[in-house]
């Protein structure tokens, strides 16, 4: 059964902690791979380079998992923007205080968040819609 082997690095790449790990088996005939994995200081998983650089160009510095049995991260607030996104590996979406959130094509109603909770609700039902 392939898991994590072991852990052959570590650094800090703010806001993240960076982990180089290597993922296979113990079998010699199988291929082994390494693969840089980002987490918070808090240790909760948030994924590869390529989803961590793009959710800290958006100004996402604080990070949170949407559930508390949940297993990664999907919401986090951006300070710069005043939002709070939520992603999945297929699609990502912010929402500040007074955004006006469309409609969509199943009849849903058009929303607004009034408040810092209620963008961060919002931000929680988008991760979940998008996993």
């Amino acid at each position: 059964m392939p898991g994590l082997i072991e852990v052959q690095e570590e650094w800090v790449d703010n806001p993240f902690f960076v982990r180089r790990e290597l993922w296979g088996d113990d079998d010699p005939s199988t291929l082994n791979v390494h693969m840089d994995q980002y987490y918070t200081f808090a240790g909760d998983y948030v994924g590869d380079k390529h989803l961590a650089y793009s959710l800290r160009g958006r100004g996402i510095i604080h990070f949170e998992k949407r559930t508390p049995d949940s297993t990664i991260c999907t919401i986090g607030f951006s300070p710069p923007e005043g939002k709070w996104y939520g992603w999945s590996h297929r699609a990502i979406a912010g929402f500040g205080i007074g955004q006006h959130i469309d409609a969509k094509d199943d009849g849903s109603p058009c929303i607004t968040s009034a408040s810092f909770d209620e963008a961060k609700q919002h931000a929680k039902d988008f991760a979940e819609s998008v996993s």
